[in-house]
């Protein structure tokens, strides 16, 4: 399966490094700009490189830095890549000998597709999309219009986990993004509609993963496509008819399904055991 990169940034120890590599991090981000509280040193950064096992890519993030300063850090810490957060030029990310991205702050007037095609154009990896904060280079949190992010290349999902909301910007499967979510030991659920999960299920004919161990796949029974919620036990039944799910017995199997006449009792059963997986489901 092919599952997104992960990489976790902010680290400041070697210890959390090494907990990043073996939560399934595949990259970690280092932060070269003194007033950010995760500033490292090139010293401390050259430490915490060391301390990776093979194959975790490491990311420095910049502000605006004089060249000379990157050139100079470059000879200290063995950087796989490099992340520009500041009014960097095409020209001067490129200068670097390194594969690099670019963080795009979406202030008022900006065309991210634009901007994607004049940073591709000089080699960028790709686009880092993010609020626009007077005074603040990034990472602040705050939300900005999705919709303004070209709809045939990208995709928001909006993540609930213990920490909060979180937005991730990619052409990522539902499927991947859990897997993603897995890897890194959370449980995330995802705020989808109903309307687009029959139309997912039944029509795509995608199987989605709910909260709870539970699956929706799209099945057919005699003929006739059908609603089907996996996983259900037998105590479980009662609360779910109660929803308005029904079970028949196929073949000395007991199988529930949902009502596809309608989205009342779906919304119902996604209300309890929503769009998402714990890490304990996915991994399985």
């Amino acid at each position: 399966m092919n599952i997104p990169r992960v990489k976790i940034c902010g680290i400041t120890r070697p210890d959390d490094g090494r907990h990043a590599a073996r939560a399934g991090a595949d990259a970690i981000g280092l932060v070269f700009y003194p007033p950010s509280p995760r500033y490292v040193s090139p010293r401390q950064a050259a430490d915490i490189v060391a301390a990776l096992p093979p194959f975790v890519t490491t990311v420095g993030l910049f502000v605006d830095a004089p060249p000379e300063q990157i050139a100079a850090l470059l000879e200290q810490v063995p950087l796989d890549m490099l992340q520009f957060h500041g009014d960097e030029l095409p020209e001067y990310c490129a200068a670097f000998q390194r594969p690099w991205i670019k963080a795009l702050r979406m202030r008022d007037g900006v065309d991210p597709r634009a901007e994607a095609d004049r940073y591709g154009a000089a080699g960028a990896r790709g686009l880092l999309v993010d609020s626009y904060v007077p005074g603040v280079p990034g990472g602040t949190g705050e939300r900005f219009d999705w919709d303004r992010l070209p709809a045939d290349n990208m995709r928001i999902y909006r993540l609930q986990t213990e920490g909060g909301e979180r937005a991730v910007g990619r052409l990522v499967s539902q499927e991947q993004l859990l897997n993603v979510y897995a890897r890194l030991g959370l449980d995330c659920q995802i705020e989808v509609s109903p309307q687009d999960v029959l139309s997912a299920v039944m029509e795509a004919k995608t199987t989605l993963s709910l909260l709870g161990g539970y699956q929706l796949r799209r099945s057919l029974v005699m003929g006739q496509p059908r609603l089907e919620l996996i996983g259900a036990s037998g105590a479980a039944l009662p609360r779910l008819k109660a929803m308005g799910c029904f079970a028949e017995v196929i073949q000395w199997k007991t199988r529930v399904f949902i009502p596809v006449d309608g989205t009342d009792v779906l919304a119902r059963v996604l209300a309890e055991h929503p769009v998402g997986a714990s890490a304990a489901d996915v991994a399985a």
